[in-house]
């Protein structure tokens, strides 16, 4: 079996095998070390084999579908429920003493796919093989990972930060058997048989929803198993009703190439330099060497949004943390992400929160 130091080794030299460079190799250094600890996973036949495969990782086992981090590793619990047979979800949190790096091999095919919910505040750092890092996080545009079996990913945990994460695991087949999946987004995507994976952001429904079921795992609710059921489809419903704008936004799905990807990527970081001016569409296409209508396409594809709404949804953010910090006026929270005209900015923000600024800043 190979070492803790094995496997570090073996991602360092994918890492440079891959030409991953930018944000990950300056972030290797201080968190991918020989005193990182190495979880590997893949996706398996089904959740309970998975649960038992990254127990097995930590140096435990399962009992009563869960376990807990040996003390040497840190502090934190997986839980899995299995409220139908085509549906499980897991709850983790974690945090642990030496930085850890998780890493999903891919697996050729698999029936279950995973949905991630990144419910933690403090950022991830995760990196798709093949791609540049990016971050991932509750309050970012990409709250929620969605990949096919045979897309390799990692993440990094920083020690002693606790991380907490809720992933909905369902069965490909029990999804395509549904009777509005025919004709929807994700099913087509489903049956197309190619590598994909999806980034959404997690909208206050779906908070709500991921807030309760925690809550409910951490309680003593009578009948939790049906509540447990109830939310997971609840949150399914969310999460398919918002990937379906993909469709409307005539986006059908293709295979991207590795550069098409890495071009995505690149572009998205430039939407996020400066999210209160961002760069036209015919300014991006040229560098990424695509016309203006395909990148708007793929970047639909990949991130569920237009660059438009993309660029619109980084500067509500923004404004929000701008604002739970208290040291700005909200006319001067407004011309900070980029809007003169304070009624333009609060109709803006109510449309994305629900409250107007002033409501917000008072928590």
């Amino acid at each position: 079996m190979p070492t803790q130091r094995d496997k570090i080794a073996r991602i360092r030299r994918g890492i440079a095998r891959k030409g991953f460079s930018g944000g990950f190799a300056t972030f290797a250094p201080e968190y991918v070390s020989h005193s990182s600890m190495q979880i590997e996973f893949s996706a398996v036949a089904s959740p309970r084999a998975w649960l038992r495969m990254v127990a097995g990782e930590f140096g435990t086992s399962v009992v009563d579908d869960g376990f807990t981090l040996p003390p040497h590793v840190g502090e934190g619990f997986f839980r899995e429920y299995y409220p139908c047979p085509g549906l499980g979800v897991t709850i983790s949190s974690i945090r642990t003493v030496q930085p850890l790096v998780l890493h999903r091999n891919a697996l050729a095919q698999s029936p279950w796919l995973p949905l991630m919910f990144y419910t933690n505040e403090t950022p991830l750092q995760q990196v798709v093989v093949g791609e540049q890092p990016h971050s991932v996080g509750r309050d970012l545009p990409e709250g929620i990972f969605c990949p096919s079996s045979d897309v390799e990913s990692q993440w990094i945990f920083p020690p002693g930060i606790r991380h907490d994460n809720i992933t909905l695991k369902f069965h490909r087949d029990w999804l395509l058997d549904q009777p509005s999946a025919q004709g929807s987004y994700m099913g087509k995507l489903l049956r197309s048989g190619h590598p994909f994976y999806l980034f959404e952001a997690i909208g206050p429904e779906m908070q709500q929803c991921l807030e309760r079921l925690r809550a409910v795992h951490q309680g003593q609710e009578t009948f939790a198993g049906l509540l447990i059921h109830a939310l997971c489809v609840q949150l399914l419903h969310l999460f398919l009703s918002q990937v379906e704008r993909r469709r409307d936004a005539d986006t059908p799905y293709a295979r991207l190439t590795r550069r098409e990807v890495e071009a995505i990527f690149r572009v998205r970081a430039q939407l996020l330099e400066d999210p209160a001016h961002p760069p036209t569409i015919a300014t991006l296409a040229g560098p990424a060497g695509m016309s203006a209508s395909k990148l708007q396409k793929c970047f639909c594809q990949v991130f569920g949004l237009s660059m438009a709404r993309y660029a619109l949804q980084a500067r509500m953010e923004w404004a929000k943390r701008l604002l739970a910090e208290g040291q700005l006026s909200v006319s001067e929270v407004g011309y900070r992400v980029g809007y003169s005209n304070l009624s333009k900015f609060t109709v803006a923000f109510r449309k994305h929160t629900g409250v107007n600024p002033k409501q917000w800043g008072r928590g």
